[in-house]
């Protein structure tokens, strides 16, 4: 970890801060938070532990110092996109132990980034302040000269905000505003993937499946031809894919995505 990154209230940020975090949300007696969304539910002996099968120490997160930790996973996986999950920040420790029940409250909080909380409506308004003590990347070393941010609840209309000066920014959330925004607002429409994975589901809880043989799921992975749903139907908001992962994501290019669209050899098993 970088010795320089701060949080909010100037104090650094270390490794034991992760494994605060990551522990905390294993915990057996957290019910609340959901270890899938972050980079603890690969690491080994995670389930376990949060089922009370184990202790804490058996969990595969251990501090080597400040600003080092060792991590051992349960399975092979990319952890790169997982460490950017919500789940996988760091808490400042103080913070919590002092208001474990609202801690997350803008009085309260204590946070890394470059903003922090600055007041909130619960199902409304969101503003966020810049946090002076954030120290990025190299060369991104508190940059910037946005010193506010509000989120709004998602408008009915967020195009229209947008051209109509209301918005900053909207997020696009239909084909036909899409491909208005394509075809009017070319220059500000900017495309990122997101962690959204709809795929074709067998139950076999009473008859056998052929889905048991993996042939047979090979066959049919590499049958389906999804980019004409996902180009033209879709507007290109979506990425084919026939692995866990999605195109711009790292595992989809550790994977090789080795089902990719081949009818002849689709045909061949």
């Amino acid at each position: 970890m970088r010795h320089n990154a701060r949080w909010s209230n100037g104090k650094p940020v270390t490794a034991q801060d992760f494994a605060y975090a990551w522990l905390r949300n294993a915990a057996p007696s957290n019910t609340i938070d959901d270890t899938w969304a972050s980079v603890v539910s690969d690491v080994l002996n995670e389930s376990e532990y949060h089922a009370g099968g184990v202790p804490a120490s058996a969990v595969g997160v251990k501090v080597v110092n400040n600003y080092e930790l060792k991590i051992t996973l349960s399975t092979a996986v990319n952890i790169e996109g997982l460490l950017a999950l919500a789940g996988s920040m760091p808490l400042y420790p103080p913070d919590v132990e002092a208001h474990s029940s609202n801690w997350y409250l803008p009085q309260y909080f204590v946070g890394d980034g470059p903003y922090v909380v600055h007041s909130f409506v619960t199902n409304g308004e969101l503003e966020m302040t810049r946090n002076r003590d954030y120290v990025g990347a190299a060369g991104q070393e508190n940059v910037g000269n946005v010193q506010q941010i509000d989120l709004i609840p998602e408008p009915t209309v967020p195009v229209e905000d947008f051209e109509s000066h209301a918005l900053d920014a909207a997020v696009i959330t239909s084909p036909s505003d899409y491909q208005y925004a394509e075809e009017h607002l070319k220059s500000d429409v900017h495309k990122a993937p997101e962690a959204n994975i709809m795929y074709l589901g067998w139950d076999h809880s009473v008859d056998a499946s052929p889905l048991n043989n993996s042939w047979v799921r090979d066959a049919i992975a590499m049958a389906i031809n999804r980019a004409p749903i996902s180009d033209p139907v879709l507007n290109n908001m979506v990425g084919p894919t026939s692995i866990f992962g999605y195109p711009g994501f790292p595992t989809d290019a550790d994977q090789g995505n080795p089902f990719r669209f081949n009818l002849g050899q689709a045909q061949s098993f």
